[in-house]
């Protein structure tokens, strides 16, 4: 037995020894960085608010060139994405209860300039980004389609603490050995949506009958899911996406958002 052991001891010893040999001393070092929170694209650790607008920069970012690519895979301009400016209205159910027949396009009555029409974009930099704002992914197909909202103010960085037991026990499957190299497992953050038909707030075209009845029952259903949302108490959803220690959001290969609850 006491041979068996010293056995394994001398064995683990000179796998450690290989390990060491084999691994770059430069990879341990980012590694050892990446832990410590350090953003090597600045060569320093950010402050709470760099990363939080890095997060946000990321977010818009990166729902741009997601949906120009689907768009020309698709080969339509089924999707925009825009952002309103500080003076909008942030609150959605005002938002839509105010858009309800009063001739304005979608455009018009979330306030947006749209830096993605389809297959055409423009450059998002950092200064169009100016806060509150609310980010809007939709859908300009006629007849109807779906539109998302994500509030600026609402993108708040959570602590390891504040996690679920189950969020928690899942980190290591989630933040692997190789993404902890790329910066991640240090910081994550809360982002809230909502998701809605996005008839209930354009006019374009509203003396066609049919339009206006979907119009209509699309509002309908708004104002139900608010009265139901109002009295639970919890009116938002949210994601808990995982974020590097450059305010890069991990996202699947197929370019959605990894959050915890999801299977990957």
């Amino acid at each position: 037995m006491i041979a068996t052991r010293f056995f394994r001891s001398r064995l683990y010893l000179a796998l450690a020894i290989v390990f060491c040999a084999l691994v770059p001393a430069s990879t341990l070092t980012v590694y050892y960085a990446q832990t410590q929170g350090m953003c090597l694209k600045t060569g320093r650790i950010l402050s709470a608010d760099e990363l939080r607008k890095a997060v946000l920069m990321d977010l818009v970012t990166s729902e741009i060139e997601d949906y120009f690519a689907y768009n020309w895979e698709i080969g339509n301009d089924a999707f925009w994405v825009g952002i309103s400016s500080p003076a909008q209205e942030m609150d959605i159910q005002k938002i839509i209860n105010a858009s309800f027949n009063n001739g304005k396009s979608f455009e018009e009555n979330f306030g947006l300039k749209v830096f993605l029409q389809g297959r055409k974009k423009e450059n998002f930099v950092s200064h169009d980004m100016v806060e509150p704002f609310l980010l809007v992914v939709y859908s300009s197909l006629s007849g109807g389609g779906g539109a998302t909202v994500y509030w600026s103010s609402d993108v708040q960085e959570i602590a390891f603490a504040k996690l679920d037991a189950v969020s928690q026990a899942d980190v290591p499957r989630k933040v692997t050995a190789y993404r902890r190299l790329l910066g991640y497992g240090n910081h994550y953050f809360n982002i809230s949506f909502f998701s809605f038909g996005r008839e209930c707030c354009d006019n374009r075209d509203q003396d066609d009958k049919d339009y206006m009845e979907r119009k209509q029952g699309d509002y309908d259903l708004m104002t139900e899911r608010f009265a139901r949302m109002a009295a639970s108490g919890d009116p938002f959803p949210s994601i808990t996406a995982i974020v590097s220690n450059c305010g890069d959001i991990l996202r699947t290969k197929e370019g959605s958002v990894r959050w915890f609850g999801s299977d990957y």
